[in-house]
């Protein structure tokens, strides 16, 4: 007669018990070790920076090997054509090249345009890690052929929006934080003078300046004069003078102040209320 009982089943509790709890002990072991020895935000944050200089380095380096590729096979050889050909080459070529620069800045990459400083402090000062790596190679490509076809342009601005691109794409690649790909972003370049007129003079050479901080009370020329100055001369740079004001105003100052649109800063402030001015005249 069959039992209806069922057969013992036998099972190694005790050593799977001991083996999961072995693991589990490893895993967390691990994972404390990982999070010690994984560099802070900080420590990539310096990773990165060496990364960024080095291959900004070799950037700048490709963009003039580039630029002096052009020019060899585009204006030059133009004005090396035999016979009286050179002449209209050398009046076709830079036509042609700045044509092609056109259509591709207005239609393809509008956000590479202009010279490059004044977007990365825009991309700076409002507050946004990004800028473009394919803006950055644009500028690259177009700027070569633009400089090689002969058109009369710096290389400063457009390696300083290249570079920028680059920095923000490698800092993305790591997995910054926005605010640290923020950090690899050019802030602002100041250039400090004595007095009015040596301001002037810089401004007689060609140095632009986005903005301009001046005093109201200086000696030998003072910010009013300045500013009537610069409305004679140079009134685009008239509208970026940033005045900066002390203690009780006479009649005249109060009254020029008033009667003119420019932003103004009370003595004594600190450095966050200069950056903040700034901020707010450049966005």
């Amino acid at each position: 007669m069959a039992s209806s009982e069922p057969a013992p089943v036998t099972t190694a509790k005790g050593p799977l018990l001991r083996l999961q709890a072995l693991l589990r002990r490893a895993g967390d072991a691990a994972v404390r070790y990982s999070i010690r020895l994984s560099p802070s935000e900080a420590q990539r944050t310096l990773g990165v920076t060496f990364v960024a200089g080095a291959a900004c380095g070799i950037l700048a380096v490709m963009f003039h090997t580039a630029i002096l590729a052009a020019d060899r096979r585009l204006i030059s050889a133009a004005q090396s054509a035999s016979g009286w050909s050179w002449i209209p080459w050398t009046l076709a070529v830079p036509t042609l090249g700045g044509l092609i620069a056109g259509l591709a800045l207005s239609f393809a990459f509008p956000a590479a345009r202009g010279s490059g400083i004044p977007q990365v402090k825009a991309a700076y000062a409002v507050q946004t890690e990004r800028v473009r790596l394919r803006d950055g190679a644009a500028k690259f490509v177009i700027t070569a052929l633009q400089v090689g076809a002969g058109a009369s342009l710096g290389r400063e601005g457009p390696t300083v929006h290249m570079c920028a691109a680059l920095s923000c794409a490698i800092g993305r690649w790591f997995a910054l934080a926005p605010r640290s790909v923020r950090r690899l972003l050019p802030e602002y370049e100041l250039v400090c003078v004595e007095s009015a007129k040596k301001a002037l003079a810089l401004l007689d050479a060609g140095r632009p300046f986005d903005l301009i901080v001046s005093d109201v009370m200086m000696p030998e020329m003072s910010g009013i004069d300045f500013y009537e100055e610069l409305c004679a001369r140079y009134p685009d740079e008239a509208r970026r003078v940033v005045f900066v004001t002390g203690g009780a105003l006479g009649h005249h100052v109060g009254s020029f102040l008033g009667s003119v649109p420019n932003m103004r800063l009370e003595k004594p402030f600190a450095a966050a209320d200069l950056r903040r001015v700034i901020e707010q005249a450049l966005v």
